[in-house]
């Protein structure tokens, strides 16, 4: 604004210090974005009070001379000037640019210490940028202008530095945008953190797993971020949901610049896997188990100290079925006993089509005579009703062997499944010797065999039992 009246000037001195008072509370929204720190409310509040405060004695200095004691212009000069007669408000309005300058300076020179080459050149623009305003008053004051106001060549090289800073050395770069393009995939959790793992940005859903995460926390209080950069993901467990955490390198001129944090809930895809796996491990006749999956699964629960009973079993006579009724009615005695420990399991125990005419059966948790007699009468009785409600018309019983295992050598692999299946398979053939459509049972007890587990043989007042001698004796270490 050009002007050769008080008035005029006055009115350009108010919208001056206006932008001024402003600018400052600005910049300061710019030190926390740029510095990557967060700046107290309090500063904010002060500095909003400071400025009211400010124009409310420019606009009223007519009258109470607060801030400036005397404004004219003179116009002996070749062209008009302003002479100001300073007053306590203005040095008070300096004091305070000057405290915040110096302040905002030294977090910029305590950042730079923690930042990357390229943010260290843009930190040296700032800090020159925020020295400008300061030359031409320096200037001034040395009356090389001749009271001449050169104010507007400190803004503009303050403007062309901070242009600078912000465009050529890409501070409006990925890490930035990376944060803002996050709220388009609200259904992964996103994190942008910068190199020293403080958070610039996280989005809701990442805020529903981590509640207590926000801006310039530290990432490290949340996630294992050296366990995910560098190309590598981690597999945890969120809020009951499977997530794979992933990391990607943020990078601009040559240099990381910060990590895209990437939580992924996996929980729907491994839910499928696993339902895949489970499908390609079940019989296409009966709908069990296939003996892998059985083993597994039971394994796995004996290992963490479980007990129970696993039983073996076959249909009596099968191959005369096949032979005297057709293979369609041997394939529907199969179905009728798959359906059977189907019933029996109950989405408790584990039930298996070992091969053949052979099942598999696991009661967990059941080791005494009675549960076992209960079992073994219940399981031979069901099955004897399906079948009688089938078109096949046969007359068909099964032979059930059982092993008790008490686990007890905490000492059970993998390997035991063997053991443990041998035992109830060779209980089992004791069954169909005793004259089939029975039970037999050996218990795993104290006799340790290969450090797995234990065995003798017991025998019941139900139960068809019977010494083999040189079995048992081959168990013993």
């Amino acid at each position: 604004m050009t002007t050769t009246t008080l008035s005029g000037v006055y009115q350009a001195v108010k919208v001056e210090y206006f932008g001024e008072c402003f600018v400052v509370v600005g910049f300061t929204l710019f030190l926390s974005e740029f510095c990557k720190i967060r700046i107290s409310k309090w500063l904010y509040f002060v500095e909003h009070i400071v400025s009211f405060v400010i124009m409310y004695l420019i606009f009223t200095t007519q009258q109470n001379h607060i801030f400036y004691r005397d404004m004219r212009i003179v116009n002996s000069a070749p062209h008009s000037r302003l002479v100001l007669e300073y007053g306590p408000g203005f040095y008070f309005f300096f004091c305070y640019l000057g405290i915040l300058t110096i302040g905002t300076i030294l977090v910029f020179i305590k950042s730079m210490k923690k930042t990357t080459a390229l943010g260290k050149a843009r930190i040296r623009l700032i800090i020159y940028a925020l020295a400008c305003p300061w030359i031409p008053l320096i200037i001034r004051a040395s009356g090389i202008t001749g009271g001449y106001e050169v104010s507007f060549l400190g803004v503009a090289a303050s403007s062309i530095l901070i242009m600078t800073a912000l465009v050529k050395y890409g501070y409006l770069d990925s890490v930035q945008l990376a944060g803002t393009n996050a709220l388009f995939n609200a259904d992964e959790g996103l994190m942008v953190i910068d190199t020293n793992n403080q958070i610039l940005y996280c989005n809701k859903r990442l805020n529903e797993w981590f509640p207590a995460a926000e801006k310039y926390s530290d990432a490290t209080d949340y996630i294992n971020i050296n366990d995910v950069q560098h190309g590598n993901f981690l597999r945890v467990e969120l809020g009951g949901c499977i997530c794979d955490i992933i990391s990607e390198p943020i990078i601009e001129m040559n240099e990381i610049q910060g990590y895209l944090i990437r939580i992924i809930d996996m929980t729907e895809h491994y839910q499928q896997l696993e339902l895949a796996e489970k499908s390609a491990h079940i019989d296409a006749l009966t709908g069990l188990w296939d003996r892998e999956l059985f083993k597994l699964t039971m394994m796995d629960y004996l290992k963490n100290n479980g007990n129970g009973t696993m039983f073996m079993m076959d249909i009596d006579n099968f191959k005369g079925i096949n032979d005297n009724h057709g293979h369609d009615t041997g394939d529907k005695v199969l179905i009728t006993l798959g359906k059977t420990l189907t019933q029996i399991c109950n989405e408790t125990h584990l039930c298996c089509r070992i091969g053949g005419d052979e099942f598999g059966l696991f009661l967990k948790d059941i080791t005494t005579s009675d549960e076992i007699r209960e079992y073994s009468e219940t399981i031979s009785n069901l099955y004897k009703k399906l079948i009688s409600e089938t078109d096949s018309y046969v007359n068909s019983s099964i032979s059930i062997g059982g092993t008790i295992i008490n686990n007890e050598s905490h000492n059970i692999t993998i390997d035991s499944f063997e053991e443990i299946y041998c035992k109830a398979d060779e209980a089992m053939y004791a069954a169909k010797k005793g004259g089939k459509d029975r039970y037999f049972v050996n218990k795993l007890s104290k006799i340790k065999i290969r450090n797995c587990y234990y065995v003798k043989c017991i025998a019941a007042t139900d139960f068809y039992f019977s010494i083999i001698s040189d079995v048992i004796s081959s168990l013993f270490l």
